[in-house]
C-alpha cells in the first residue's frame, strides 16, 4: 500500500526520533535524497532546522527564497548571527510544505521482520530500502513533476528534495515496516532555477507507485532471500483479484492479529454505514484521525521485537520457523508472464474505458505481477517500451500530464461504428409527407411548440440515423408518442427499446411501441440463419409437442428488421460503443432507420465508451430544453444549475428551502432519512416516496428500517412472513427485482411491486407489480398479480423501499429523498437522483462528505466525470519505427 497525504510541518517528523533508538526507543533520524537535495547540500542525516526552512520554501542555508510565494510577516531574524541567520521563518500564505508519501510492504513482510533474528531483519530492511529507493529514482527520472509557464503549460522533470522517515509500529504497538517519504514542494528544474512540484500529477501517480514498489520488493525478497510469495487472496476487495502479495508460511491469524488499525478503521467506517470498498478518501482519512491513538515510542527496539516473537509464537510462528522460510521459493515458470500480465490489462482496461494512461498499464501490469518474478522498474520500462512500439497501441493527444493511449481492437471497433453511422447518414431513412405530419400533430395539440417542432424534425429528417436529446423531465417520451404515430401513418413498422428493462417497459407504456432491451435485440440479430432455422425448428416441435398433451401454445416471436422499421433506442446515452456498434450494423444491414434518444448529462454507459455523445454532434438532432416534469418552479431551477455546473447556486437553493439534512455520520443520517420517510407518510403509501441511494448495501439497510417503521405503524400486528436470507416479507412490504423473469408474468430488472398476501409454508409470496407487464412469457395474457416462489428467486428479489440510483434512471416518481456523499458521487449522478420527483425532492448527507459549508458536496456534485470514446482525444503521429509484435518485447 502506498498513500499520499499533505505535509503541515516538520513537527511531526521530528518531535520523537532518537539517535540511540535501539536502545532507548523513539523513531530512527531521517535521511536526505534526490537529486534536488543533493543540490542544495542536503546528503545523509536529516537536520531539523534545515528540514524546516526546506519546508517552508527557503534555502536550507541561506537567507532566500527558493519559490515564488507571499508571507504573512516578514522573517524573524536572529541578530547575533548575522543577517543571513534566518531562526525562524513565519508560515507562508501561498506555500505548501510538501507532500507525505507512505510506502508500506505486505503485512507478512512487517510480520515476518518482526519475529526474525537480527541478521535477517536486516536482510528484510535493506530489501525494502532498496526497493523504495528504485520506485522513487524511477518516479524521479521519468515523470514530470514540475510545470511552469503561464497556466503551467510546459512540464517538466524535476530534481526532488526528499526525506524519509522509516517507522516500524502502528499506533497500536504492533509491528508495521513502513516509511514516510516526505517530497518537500521545493524541486530543482531543467535550467537550474527551483520551483514546486505538480501535486495533481504526482497525486496521480502514487497509485502506480505502490504496486510498482511492491513489485521491486517481491523481486528483492524472492532473488535475495529466496522467500515464496503468493497472490493475496482479495477479501478485502469483496472477493476479487487482490494487487499485492504475501509471503508463504507466515499464519494468517498472526497477520490478521497485527491488523487491529486497519480493523478500527473499518469498523468506524462501516458503523456508519459505509463498506469500506465503497468510502472515500476523505471518509478514511477521518476514520483514521479520529481512532488514533499516541505511539508509545519509549520501548527500545530490541524489546519490542521480544514482545513480537512472544505473540507470535502463540500461532506457532518463531524466529527458528521464520529462518526456516528462507530458500523456499519454487523456480520461476518458464512462460512469459509479463506477455500475460500485458494483454489481460489491456482486456480489461478497455472493458470499462475506451481509453487508458501510461500510468495505469503500469499499475495493472505490475499488480498482476506482484510474486516477484519481475521487478517493478523492469515492467515500467517495458510498458512503456510497449506502449510506444507496440502494433497492439494506437496513441492518442496528451490529456494534461497524462499520456493516453487505447488498442488497435478498441480503435478499430470505434472506425467500423463511425463509418457505419455515416453509412446511414448518408442513406435516405424512413420519411413522413408534411400532410402526415400535419394530421399527425393536429391529433396531438397537448405538445408545446419545442415538442412539436422535434416531431417535424424526426420525421421529415432526410438521413436514416437521427438523434433526440433532452434535459430530465423534457417529455421525451412524450415526444416520441406522437412520432410513433406519424410514421405508422405513413405506413412503417416502430419498435422500441432501451438498456434496462425498466426503461424499456416505461417506453412502451408511455408510446405504445412493442419493446425489448438492446440486449434482447442484440440476442435475436445476432443469429445466423442456420442458427435461426434450428430455433425456429425446435419451436415448432415444442408447440406440437404442447397441443398434444393439451397445453396452450403460442407463436414464435420474430425479431428483425427490414427498410419499413423505425428502432427508437431511448436512454441511448447509456449505451456503450462495442453495444452500439453491433446494433448499428444491424440497422444498416437490414435498411432500417434507428432513432436514439437520451441525455448526455444523465448517467453514463458501464462499459467502454459513450458514443452518443458524439452522434448528437454529427447527426441530425432535436434538443428538448423545458423540463415538464417537476412542478416547483425552484426545483427546475436548482436542477437546471446541476445540469450547467453551478452545484453551488443549487445546493444553496435546496438548503435555503430547508430541503439539505446532514447527520453526525452516515448511521445518522441514514436515521434522519428515516424518520422524514415516516413523518412524510412513507409508512402508510410507501408507494408515494422514492429512496435513492448509491450502493446495494445501503439499500438494504434503509430497507430494513423503513420495513420496521412501516411494522409499527400498522393498525394490526404482523405476525406471518415468508424468510429470504436475512429479509422477511409481511403483507403490504414494498419489493422489487433484479432480474428479469418472464416466466413469471413478465417481470424486468427493476421493477417495484407491493406484497399482497404471504404463504411461509410454501415460501411464496403474492405481490402487485406497479405496472403491467408488457411481454409474459408463452402468449401468456398480461396480468401484474404474480406469485413468487421466495427461495427460487433468492437475491433477484429484495425489499424495495429504498434503490441505488441507477435502478432510477428513467423513471418518474411522487416524492423522492436522496442519500449522497460517497465516492461515487458526481454531476450525472446528482442530476439523475435529483430529477425524478414531481413534487419534492429532500437531500441526506453526512458531516464527512458534507464539508464546513456543504462545500465537499458542492465539489462532487460539480465533478463531471464523463465517458468520451477514443476518437474524442484524436489519434497523435507514430512516436517511432513499426516494429513487429515479437520485436516490441525484445530486452533493451
Amino acid at each position: 500500500m502506498t498513500t499520499v497525504e499533505p505535509v503541515s510541518g516538520a513537527d511531526y517528523y521530528l518531535k520523537n526520533i532518537s539517535f540511540n533508538y535501539l536502545n532507548e526507543g523513539g523513531e530512527s533520524p531521517g535521511q536526505w535524497s534526490g537529486l534536488g537535495a543533493e543540490t542544495l547540500g542536503l546528503a545523509g542525516l536529516l537536520d531539523g532546522e534545515h528540514f524546516q526552512r526546506v519546508l517552508a520554501g527557503y534555502h536550507p542555508r541561506q537567507n532566500k527564497a527558493l519559490v515564488q510565494m507571499k508571507r504573512s510577516s516578514p522573517p524573524v531574524v536572529n541578530p547575533t548571527d548575522g543577517a543571513n541567520a534566518v531562526k525562524v521563518i513565519a508560515p507562508p500564505i501561498a506555500h505548501r510544505p510538501g507532500f507525505d508519501v507512505t510506502f508500506l510492504p505486505p503485512k507478512s513482510v512487517s510480520a515476518l521482520w518482526a519475529v526474525s533474528n537480527q541478521l535477517l531483519r536486516r536482510e528484510i530492511e535493506q530489501a525494502f530500502d532498496l526497493a523504495v529507493k528504485a520506485t522513487l529514482e524511477w518516479l524521479e527520472r521519468e515523470v514530470h513533476l514540475t510545470r511552469r509557464g503561464q497556466g503551467g503549460w510546459r512540464r517538466e522533470l524535476a530534481k526532488l528534495v526528499l526525506a524519509s522517515f522509516d517507522h516500524v509500529q502502528n499506533r497500536n504497538g504492533e509491528p508495521l515496516l513502513h516509511r514516510h517519504v516526505v517530497f518537500c514542494n521545493v524541486c530543482q528544474r531543467e535550467d537550474g532555477t527551483f520551483g514546486t512540484l505538480d501535486s495533481k500529477t504526482l497525486h496521480n501517480w502514487v497509485r502506480t507507485l505502490g504496486p510498482m514498489f511492491r513489485a521491486n520488493l517481491a523481486k528483492n525478497l524472492r532473488d535475495d532471500l529466496g522467500l515464496e510469495l503468493v497472490a493475496a487472496n482479495g477479501e478485502e476487495r469483496g472477493g476479487k483479484a487482490a494487487g499485492w502479495f504475501e509471503i508463504a508460511g507466515v499464519p494468517e491469524s498472526l497477520t490478521k492479529q497485527w491488523s487491529s488499525r486497519r480493523a478500527e478503521i473499518v469498523e468506524a467506517i462501516e458503523g456508519q454505514g459505509t463498506p469500506i470498498g465503497q468510502s472515500s478518501a476523505k471518509a478514511r482519512s477521518n476514520a483514521t484521525l479520529t481512532t488514533r491513538k499516541a505511539k508509545d515510542l519509549a520501548v527500545p527496539r530490541e524489546q519490542l521485537h521480544e514482545r513480537w516473537q512472544k505473540e507470535a509464537a502463540q500461532h506457532g510462528f518463531t524466529p527458528e520457523k521464520a529462518a526456516q522460510l528462507v530458500g523456499q521459493a519454487r523456480e520461476v515458470p518458464q512462460s512469459d508472464l509479463y506477455a500475460q500480465a500485458w494483454a489481460e490489462s489491456l482486456k480489461e482496461l478497455t472493458h470499462g474505458e475506451a481509453h487508458f494512461t501510461e500510468r495505469l498499464v503500469i499499475q495493472k501490469v505490475c499488480e498482476k505481477l506482484q510474486t516477484g518474478h519481475l521487478c517493478g522498474i523492469d515492467i515500467a520500462d517495458r510498458v512503456r517500451h510497449d506502449l510506444r512500439y507496440s502494433p497492439e497501441i494506437v496513441p492518442l493527444q496528451d490529456q494534461g500530464a497524462d499520456k493516453q493511449f487505447t488498442t488497435k481492437e478498441m480503435w478499430d471497433l470505434e472506425e467500423k461504428l463511425l463509418q457505419q453511422v455515416d453509412a446511414l447518414k448518408n442513406r435516405t431513412g424512413a420519411q413522413v409527407s408534411d400532410k402526415v405530419v400535419a394530421k399527425t400533430l393536429k391529433q396531438s395539440s397537448h405538445l408545446d411548440e419545442e415538442q412539436a417542432a422535434a416531431v417535424r424534425r424526426l420525421l421529415t429528417s432526410d438521413s436514416a440515423i437521427r438523434t433526440m436529446t433532452g434535459v430530465a423531465g423534457a417529455g421525451k417520451s412524450t415526444t416520441l408518442d406522437t412520432v410513433k404515430d406519424g410514421f405508422e401513418l405513413a405506413g412503417y413498422r416502430v419498435i422500441g427499446g432501451a438498456l434496462s428493462g425498466v426503461a424499456k417497459e416505461e417506453l412502451a407504456e408511455k408510446t405504445g411501441m412493442s419493446a425489448r432491451t438492446v440486449e434482447s435485440y442484440l440476442y435475436h440479430l445476432d443469429k445466423t440463419p442456420e442458427e435461426r432455422l434450428k430455433e425456429r425448428a425446435k419451436h415448432e416441435f415444442r408447440q406440437i409437442w404442447r397441443a398434444a398433451t393439451g397445453k396452450s401454445t403460442w407463436k414464435k416471436e420474430s425479431v428483425s428488421l427490414d427498410a419499413k422499421t423505425v428502432l427508437v433506442l431511448d436512454e441511448a446515452s447509456m449505451l456503450d460503443t462495442r453495444s452500439m456498434q453491433r446494433l448499428v450494423q444491424h440497422v444498416e444491414k437490414a435498411g432500417a432507420t434507428l432513432i436514439l434518444v437520451g441525455d448526455n448529462k444523465q448517467l453514463q454507459p458501464i462499459l467502454a465508451g459513450m458514443p452518443m455523445r458524439g452522434l448528437v454532434e454529427t447527426t441530425p438532432n432535436s434538443h428538448l430544453t423545458v423540463n415538464r416534469r417537476q412542478l416547483d418552479i425552484q426545483d427546475k431551477a436548482a436542477v437546471q444549475a446541476v445540469r450547467e455546473g453551478n452545484a453551488a447556486e443549487a445546493i444553496k437553493n435546496y438548503a435555503d428551502r430547508g430541503r439539505v439534512t446532514v447527520g453526525e455520520d452516515r448511521r445518522d443520517t441514514i436515521e434522519k432519512l428515516v424518520e422524514t420517510w415516516t413523518k412524510e407518510g412513507g409508512a402508510r403509501r410507501p408507494e408515494d416516496i422514492a429512496v435513492y441511494v448509491q450502493t446495494k448495501k445501503e439499500a438494504a439497510e434503509i430497507n430494513r428500517l423503513c420495513q420496521e417503521q412501516r411494522l409499527k405503524a400498522a393498525r394490526t400486528p404482523h405476525l406471518v412472513f415468508v424468510k429470504n436470507g436475512h429479509e422477511r416479507y409481511f403483507r403490504g412490504d414494498r419489493v422489487m427485482f433484479h432480474k428479469p423473469n418472464r416466466m413469471y408474468g413478465g417481470i424486468e430488472n427493476g421493477h417495484k411491486a407491493t406484497v399482497i398476501s404471504v404463504d411461509p409454508i410454501r415460501s411464496e409470496i403474492k405481490v402487485r407489480l406497479d405496472r403491467m407487464p408488457a411481454n409474459p412469457f408463452g402468449g401468456k395474457t398480461p396480468t401484474n398479480i404474480v406469485t413468487i416462489p421466495v427461495r427460487k428467486f433468492g437475491d433477484a428479489v429484495s425489499l424495495g423501499y429504498a434503490s441505488t440510483t441507477h435502478k432510477g434512471q428513467s423513471q418518474t416518481v411522487k416524492n423522492s429523498l436522496v442519500l449522497m456523499g460517497g465516492p461515487m458521487t458526481d454531476q450525472p449522478l446528482a442530476y439523475v437522483q435529483l430529477t425524478r420527483a414531481k413534487k419534492s425532492t429532500q437531500i441526506f448527507v453526512d458531516k464527512s462528505h458534507a464539508g464546513e459549508d456543504l462545500k465537499d458536496l458542492v465539489a462532487a456534485i460539480e465533478k463531471p466525470r464523463a465517458k468520451t470514446m477514443a476518437h474524442d482525444h484524436a489519434r497523435r503521429p507514430s512516436q517511432g519505427p513499426e516494429l513487429t509484435h515479437e520485436h516490441s518485447h525484445e530486452p533493451r
